[in-house]
C-alpha cells in the first residue's frame, strides 16, 4: 500500500474526522492483495461511487488467493465506459442481487478490479471504498455449463466491455469470452467457436445447450495469456456501437490472433483468426499502437505486427526478435528462459524472468538492432545499452574499494609470510628444488628434474561465480617457469584454467587466445585473467618448473569479481582491477557508484577480448565522467599499445575537449568545446570503418579541430588489452570518477543518444534511487500504468516505482505473486 495511504477506520476512530491534509492531490491508488487479502488505497480528492464520496484514503480487506488481477477502468475503452449506461435491459443487470454470485449493485462499475483464483474469476467495485463483490465468474471443472470450463484459470483482460478468461489445464478448453453489451458468452476452441442455447452472463455459471462450432479455431486450447487491442482499422458492431477488439492468446502450441471480420449479428462468427504454430508461448503483451510482444518458456521472444499473416512463430518471426543465445545475433540479448513480458504505447518492453531482475528494451523508431536495452538489480542499474554491448562497468551500488590486498582466496597469497605451509610439492621428478620467502616476494627454483616440478595449494570455488586472477612476476628463467592456476584431478565438468599467460588468457589445452603456446615462460610483470565456475571445487593455485628455471612473483591473487567489474552483458570478459581503484557514490544518497582514485598503478584492465575487434564495422563507447580542476588530458581508456598501434583511445580536458582516436595516429576526431569540472557529463564517441569519428557531450555532437576517416579495418593484436582509468604515459590518469562505462559493436542514433543522456542524468542527482527496492534479483509481477506513466515492479521487499530509469517510489509490504496498475490504481498480492 502506497505509504501516505491511510486506513479510513484508522482515520476515523483516532482524529473523529478526516481532515483536509488526509486528502491528497490526484496521485495514486493502491489495493493489496497480501497473505490472500486485497487492500485499497485510493488517494484521489473525487471518488465516484454510487453518488458521491470525497475522500483521501480508504482501505478494504478480503481474502483471496489470486493467480492473477487485471484493474479494468472503462474510462480507457472507445467510448470512454459510456457504455455502461446502455446495459439495463441486460439479463446482468436484473439478476438477483446480493447472493454468492452477484454483489447489490447492478451496474457495470466504471472501475473494477479483475481478480482470478484458480477455479473462479471475481469482479470487484473499484468505485466503492469497501471494494464489494460485484459478479462472480465459477467454475467446478470441466463442467461444460460454466464459461470458465476448467481449472486452473490462467489469465484474464478486459477492453470494451468484452472479458476473456484462459484456461490453462492440460486437456485445453480454449478461451471463455462474455460481451457485457451484448450479454452473451461463447468460447474459442480449436474446433470453431461455440455459441450457447442460452448465452446470457446471467448464466454464467449455469450455461446449456452448445450449439456446434462454427467458423475460424484456434491454435492450441491451453491458454496461458491472454492480450486484447481496439487498431485503428478494427470494425465497429453495429450492435453495440464500439470498434470490436482484436485478441492475441499465447497458448501451449504457438500464438492465436483473433479480428473480427464481420458485424452486427446476434450470433456473429465472422471473424478471421491467424494461427501462428509455434512452441508454448506463456507471456503476450501489447506493444507500441499495433504490435504485441509473445514469448515462450524458453529464449524465443517475438514483436509481431496485429496485422502479421505468418502462420509460425519462433525467435525469427516478427518485426524485432531476440533471444538469449549470443550465436543468434539476436542482439540486444535475453538474460534468461520464461518470465513475463509487458509492453508499452511509447515501444518499451520488459521482461522478468522472476530471478534475473528487470530487462527493458526500447524498440520505438529503430532496427531491431539498434534498440536500447537496461538491466536494473537490486545492487545494480546498468543505463542505457546499444545493440551488440560489450561490456558495462560501474553500474552497481558497492562502495567497497577494489583492492589487491582484500578478498583474496589464496593463502597467503602476498607472501606476507614466510609460512609457505600451504603450497604442497604435487610432482617432484627429481634434481633439487628451493621455494623460498624475501623481502615480500616468493622464489620458486628447479635444477636437474627429470619432469614438471610443482607447488600448489587448493582454492575453493563455487558454481556460478565468476573469479578474477593477477599476478606480479619479477623475474624469472629456464624452461616452462610459471605461475600455473588449473583444474584439480577428479572434478570433472569444470571449466578451470591452468595457465596465466603472457597476455593474461586463461586456457585448458592448444593455443591461448593471444596466439601463444601453452607452453611456456611467465612473462615479467602484471598478468591477469578470469573465469566462470561452473561446479564447485577446488583449483590448484602456484608454480610450475619443467626440468630447470626460476620464477619470482610478490603475489598471487584469486577472488570474486565484484558486479562492478563484471561485463553485465552475455560476453563473459571483465575487468580486473590493478592496484587499488576506489569506488563512491555517484552523489550524496544516490545509490549507483563510480571508480576513481585512477594513477599509473591503480586502474582496470581486460586482456585481449576478440569480441571487441570491430573489423570493418562500426564501435561506439558511452560514458559518465566527473573530471576534477585542472587544464591536462585525463586519459579515460585504451585498447592498443602505441598511438600508431591502437583501435581506441579516449582522453579528456575540460578546457581543451575530446580525444577519439580510433586509428594509426593520425585518424581521429578531437572536439574544441569545452566543458565543466566537477560535474557529471555524459560522454559518446562513435564510429564506423572508413567514415569520420562523432563525439557527444550531453547529447549534443561537439564541433570538431580535427576529424579524420577511420581505417577501412581497424586495427587489432593479440596485445590490445582494455586499459580504463589511465593511459600508457605517466601522469595520464584520469583525475575524477567514472561511471557506466560501455563499450558495443553498435552505434546509437542521435535520437538515442539524447535519450540516453536525459534518461541517465537523473541517476547522478542527490539521493536518487535507480535499483530495485529487494533484497535479491527476484520479481514477482509487474504492470505498467499507461495513464501515470509508471512501472510498477513487485518483490517480496516491496513495490518499486520506477519513471523510465529511476525510481521514484517504494513500498515496503511485500507483492507476493501479481500486481496490476491503471490510471493511478494498483492491484498487489
Amino acid at each position: 500500500m502506497a505509504s501516505n495511504s491511510k486506513n479510513i477506520a484508522e482515520l476515523l476512530n483516532t482524529e473523529g474526522t478526516i481532515t483536509s491534509a488526509d486528502i491528497a492531490d490526484g496521485g495514486i491508488a493502491a489495493v493489496d492483495i497480501s497473505n490472500g487479502s486485497v487492500t485499497s488505497s485510493k488517494l484521489d480528492t473525487n471518488i465516484e461511487i454510487s453518488g458521491k464520496l470525497d475522500v483521501a484514503a480508504m482501505s478494504k480487506t478480503i481474502s483471496v488467493t489470486a493467480i492473477s488481477t487485471f484493474i479494468y477502468d472503462t474510462s480507457n475503452d472507445s467510448d470512454g465506459g459510456a457504455w455502461r449506461k446502455r446495459t439495463t435491459g441486460t439479463s446482468w443487470y436484473n439478476e438477483t442481487l446480493n447472493t454468492s454470485v452477484r454483489g447489490a449493485r447492478k451496474d457495470f462499475p466504471s472501475v473494477a478490479v479483475i481478480v482470478a483464483e484458480t477455479d473462479k474469476v471475481t469482479i470487484y467495485d473499484g468505485d466503492d471504498p469497501d471494494m464489494p463483490m460485484w459478479m462472480v465468474f465459477e467454475s467446478v471443472g470441466g463442467a461444460s455449463t460454466h464459461l470458465i470450463r476448467h481449472i486452473p484459470v490462467s489469465c484474464i483482460s478486459m477492453l470494451n466491455g468484452i472479458i476473456t478468461i484462459g484456461v490453462s489445464h492440460s486437456a485445453g478448453y480454449g478461451l471463455g469470452v462474455a460481451s457485457f453489451i451484448k450479454d452473451r458468452c461463447y468460447f474459442e476452441h480449436t474446433d470453431g467457436r461455440y455459441e450457447y442455447n442460452q448465452p446470457q452472463i446471467s448464466s454464467r455459471n449455469s450455461l446449456s445447450g452448445i450449439f456446434p462450432a462454427k467458423g475460424a479455431s484456434i491454435v492450441n486450447n491451453v491458454i496461458n495469456d491472454v492480450t486484447m487491442k481496439v487498431l485503428d482499422n478494427s470494425p465497429v458492431d453495429t450492435s453495440t456501437g464500439l470498434p470490436i477488439p482484436s485478441i492475441a492468446i499465447a497458448t501451449g502450441a504457438g500464438v492465436s490472433v483473433i479480428h473480427a471480420s464481420v458485424a452486427g449479428t446476434e450470433r456473429d462468427n465472422g471473424r478471421q483468426i491467424t494461427n501462428k504454430a509455434g512452441g508454448a508461448y506463456t507471456t503476450i503483451t501489447n506493444v507500441l499502437k499495433d504490435h504485441f510482444a509473445a514469448k515462450t518458456s524458453g529464449d524465443d521472444l517475438s514483436v509481431i505486427s496485429w496485422t502479421d499473416s505468418e502462420s509460425s512463430i519462433n525467435y525469427l518471426r516478427g518485426t524485432y526478435n531476440y533471444n538469449a543465445n549470443p550465436a543468434t545475433n539476436f542482439y540486444p540479448f535475453m538474460y534468461g528462459n520464461g518470465g513475463k513480458l509487458l509492453g508499452t504505447e511509447d515501444g518499451r518492453v520488459f521482461q522478468a524472468t522472476g530471478t534475473q531482475g528487470l530487462v527493458t528494451w526500447d524498440i520505438a523508431n529503430h532496427h531491431k538492432r539498434h534498440a536500447l536495452q537496461n538491466r536494473i538489480g537490486h545492487n545494480y542499474n546498468t543505463g542505457w545499452m546499444v545493440g551488440n554491448n560489450k561490456f558495462n562497468l560501474g553500474t552497481d551500488t558497492d562502495t567497497t574499494d577494489l583492492s589487491d590486498s582484500t578478498g583474496n582466496l589464496v593463502t597467503n597469497g602476498d607472501f606476507s609470510s614466510s609460512d609457505l605451509t600451504s603450497y604442497t610439492i604435487v610432482s617432484d621428478e627429481g634434481g633439487s628444488n628451493t621455494f623460498a620467502v624475501s623481502g615480500g616476494s616468493v622464489t620458486f627454483t628447479a635444477s636437474g628434474a627429470g619432469n614438471y616440478v610443482s607447488r600448489y595449494q587448493e582454492v575453493a570455488v563455487e558454481a556460478g561465480k565468476k573469479y578474477q586472477i593477477s599476478t606480479n612476476v619479477t623475474a624469472s628463467s629456464g624452461s616452462n617457469a610459471r605461475v600455473d592456476v588449473g583444474k584439480q584431478s577428479g572434478v570433472a565438468g569444470t571449466f578451470y584454467p591452468s595457465y596465466l599467460n603472457n597476455g593474461g588468457e586463461l586456457f585448458l589445452t592448444g593455443t591461448n587466445a593471444d596466439g601463444s603456446a601453452t607452453n611456456g615462460l611467465s612473462p615479467v610483470g602484471v598478468s591477469t585473467g578470469q573465469f566462470t565456475c561452473t561446479t564447485s571445487g577446488n583449483i590448484r593455485v602456484g608454480f610450475r618448473i619443467y626440468q630447470n628455471g626460476s620464477i619470482t612473483c610478490d603475489r598471487i591473487t584469486v577472488k570474486e569479481m565484484p558486479i562492478s567489474q563484471q561485463s553485465q552483458t552475455l560476453n563473459p570478459r571483465g575487468f580486473i582491477n590493478v592496484g587499488t581503484v576506489t569506488k563512491q557514490l555517484v552523489a550524496t544518497g544516490a545509490e549507483i557508484t563510480s571508480f576513481g582514485g585512477f594513477s599509473d598503478s591503480n586502474y582496470l584492465i581486460q586482456p585481449h577480448d576478440p569480441a571487441l575487434d570491430a573489423g570493418t564495422d562500426t564501435f561506439s563507447v558511452m560514458f559518465w565522467l566527473k573530471v576534477n580542476s585542472g587544464n591536462r588530458w585525463n586519459t579515460v581508456m585504451t585498447r592498443g599499445t602505441a598511438d600508431a598501434t591502437e583501435s581506441l583511445r579516449i582522453a579528456v580536458n575540460p578546457s581543451s575537449g575530446i580525444y577519439f582516436d580510433y586509428g594509426n595516429g593520425s585518424q581521429y576526431a578531437q572536439s574544441n568545446q569545452t566543458f565543466p569540472s566537477g560535474e557529471w557529463v555524459c560522454v559518446s564517441c562513435e564510429v564506423s570503418a572508413g567514415k569520420k569519428g562523432r563525439v557527444f557531450i550531453n547529447g549534443i555532437e561537439q564541433i570538431y579541430t580535427s576529424n579524420t576517416v577511420a581505417p577501412t579495418t581497424f586495427l587489432t593484436g593479440a596485445n590490445y588489452h582494455t586499459v580504463v582509468g589511465t593511459g600508457r604515459g605517466s601522469n595520464t590518469q584520469v583525475d575524477g570518477e567514472l561511471c557506466l562505462i560501455r563499450y558495443s559493436m553498435t552505434t546509437p542514433s542521435d535520437e538515442q543518444i539524447q535519450k540516453v543522456y536525459e534518461q541517465e542524468k537523473s541517476l547522478f542527482h542527490h539521493n536518487s534511487a535507480s535499483t530495485l527496492y529487494s533484497t535479491n534479483q527476484t520479481i514477482t509481477d509487474f504492470d505498467y500504468d499507461e495513464g501515470t506513466q509508471l512501472l510498477q515492479v513487485g518483490t517480496t521487499s516491496g513495490r518499486s516505482v520506477f519513471s523510465g530509469i529511476r525510481r521514484v517510489e517504494n513500498t515496503t509490504d511485500a507483492v507476493d505473486v501479481s500486481i496490476s496498475a491503471n490510471n493511478g490504481m494498483i492491484a498487489e498480492e
